[in-house]
């Protein structure tokens, strides 16, 4: 975590952003309003399209 002062937004890094759990995370943590910095290689071990498809929807958030 990173907090700049008291007017920043906290910021939270999440590996595996596109993953199943990271994906959720993410979006838990933008509904709270923190800013999520996701951190994802995108490997073949299951649809790397499905984890396109996550990080489009995350995108969407402006503090994603």
């Amino acid at each position: 975590m990173i907090i700049n002062s008291k007017t920043d937004l906290m910021k939270i890094l999440v590996a595996s952003g596109s993953g199943f759990i990271g994906y959720n995370l993410s979006k838990f943590i933008l509904e709270k309003k923190f800013k999520v910095i996701g951190l994802d290689n995108i490997n073949d071990y299951y649809s790397t399209q499905l984890k396109k498809d996550c990080l489009k929807q995350l995108k969407k958030v402006n503090n994603f």
